[in-house]
């Protein structure tokens, strides 16, 4: 799914599982998520710039603690070996979900989420993600339910809350305790994972987003308010969502999304 106003499409990836007829020699497997058929959201792209820089690296890595993960570099390597423009590539691993920042694809091009990307921290990992952000004197700020609200190198808004259930990574099951489970290639992140991605949408608009994830994907889907707000919020797999909010009468509009 992307937005696209004068720049490459951003993507995010959502895994989903789908019925098909039982046969003898094909068998899709039963995902007990709480929320079908929509699993997992897995990834987010977004295009970082021209070059990599040790400010982005130290940003995703040192501050955030993500885990830098190798095979970036492989995909890197066979989207140049068949022509592609890319000039590097970078995965972020937060629990099992990454962020996926690629460089020099086109030249220069740099993609902002009209949104947020919730990330979530437990918390003992949230207190230590605050002191890093103020020694490294990133852009952040403390909202009044102890979230920080970030923004990256690159203009991204990125929301670190705290996670109150048991600790656990966000996938398929709905524990996975980092303590027991294999981390993706990199070695553990800091964080949990990606718990949300949100988009700005214009007023009017969140009751048809949600027909649509109903109606296309038989997603749980529906409008709540956050105030004012109405924000459609789609659930994925057991603590994920996607969420869509609307704009209010005298905030900058939104035209396309």
């Amino acid at each position: 799914v992307g937005s696209q106003e004068g720049s490459p499409m951003l993507l995010f990836r959502v895994a989903s599982a789908a019925a098909a007829p039982s046969s003898s020699t094909t068998t899709i497997p039963h995902l007990p998520v709480r929320y079908e058929p929509l699993i997992s959201l897995e990834h987010v792209n977004i295009n970082a710039g021209g070059t990599w820089t040790e400010q982005l690296s130290r940003f995703w890595f040192s501050v955030m603690g993500g885990a830098d993960d190798p095979r970036g570099a492989v995909v890197c390597s066979q989207v140049q070996a068949a022509g592609g423009p890319m000039q590097g590539l970078h995965w972020a691993n937060f629990g099992l979900q990454q962020f996926h920042l690629p460089v020099g694809e086109p030249e220069d091009s740099v993609q902002v989420v009209r949104g947020e990307v919730g990330l979530a921290y437990t918390t003992e990992e949230l207190a230590a993600l605050q002191r890093r952000l103020e020694d490294a004197s990133a852009t952040h700020a403390v909202g009044a339910d102890g979230s920080l609200r970030i923004t990256c190198p690159v203009g991204n808004r990125l929301r670190a809350v705290e996670w109150a259930g048991a600790e656990t990574w966000f996938g398929p099951k709905l524990l996975l305790d980092p303590r027991e489970e294999r981390p993706l290639p990199g070695g553990p992140s800091r964080g949990l994972g990606i718990q949300y991605v949100r988009f700005d949408v214009p007023e009017g608009a969140a009751a048809g987003i949600c027909r649509f994830y109903l109606r296309l994907f038989g997603a749980t889907a529906e409008v709540g308010r956050e105030g004012r707000r109405p924000v459609c919020v789609v659930r994925l797999g057991h603590h994920q969502s996607l969420q869509f909010a609307e704009a209010l009468p005298g905030e900058p509009p939104v035209r396309r999304y």
